[in-house]
């Protein structure tokens, strides 16, 4: 008997790591809350893997959706997660704009939390594309800037960013001059 548990045991082990995209939509309505917001992202990580952007950008935004609705209860990672999934999506749709905002909201999200993936996200932020990640850096510089309590780390390490990028442009009089600023700006927040 111990022995027929025990391979009803693997057999589960087996089945939790190939959950197929079926299973995903199966679960569906087995679920509510988070795992049901989770599972909507996990679709949408998948149809965005083959390529089909518009389906998922609507799983995305179902799951930002859910945990908008869950309130507090949400996982602020989570909901940031949808936000993200929701720009690359709209990156890949060439909605630049919509991409930009949806990737300053995921920024804004984990920054408020502290997150150690804000920056990443700040600096993928979209596709690899040069220009489009300094252009959404600097939507995320805005939004840090124009934000009632100013995390001025937070707006340095973007800031640093920035200059970096520019300096791979060629652009190194622009990243001279962000250099320069924040040179003065951590003198005066470490006085």
């Amino acid at each position: 008997m111990g022995s027929v548990l025990a391979d009803e045991h693997n057999e589960d082990e087996v089945n939790d790591e190939i959950i197929t995209e079926e299973m995903l939509w199966e679960r569906i309505p087995e679920t509510q809350g988070v795992d049901r917001a989770s599972t909507y992202y996990e679709l949408s990580a998948r149809i965005y893997a083959r390529g089909q952007y518009d389906e998922a950008l609507a799983l995305a935004e179902t799951a930002r959706d859910i945990y908008s609705e869950l309130g507090t209860s949400a996982p602020s990672e989570g909901l940031a997660q949808a936000y993200s999934a929701i720009g690359y999506n709209l990156n890949q749709l060439k909605r630049m704009n919509e991409a930009a905002t949806a990737m300053s909201k995921a920024v804004e999200l984990l920054r408020e939390n502290k997150s150690p993936m804000a920056l990443e996200l700040a600096c993928t932020v979209l596709s690899g594309e040069v220009y489009e990640g300094l252009a959404t850096l600097e939507r995320v510089l805005d939004t840090a800037a124009e934000a009632d309590s100013k995390d001025f780390e937070f707006i340095v390490s973007i800031e640093r960013r920035i200059a970096a990028i520019l300096h791979t442009l060629g652009r190194s009089d622009e990243a001279i001059e962000i250099e320069r600023r924040i040179k003065s700006v951590s003198e005066i927040i470490e006085d």
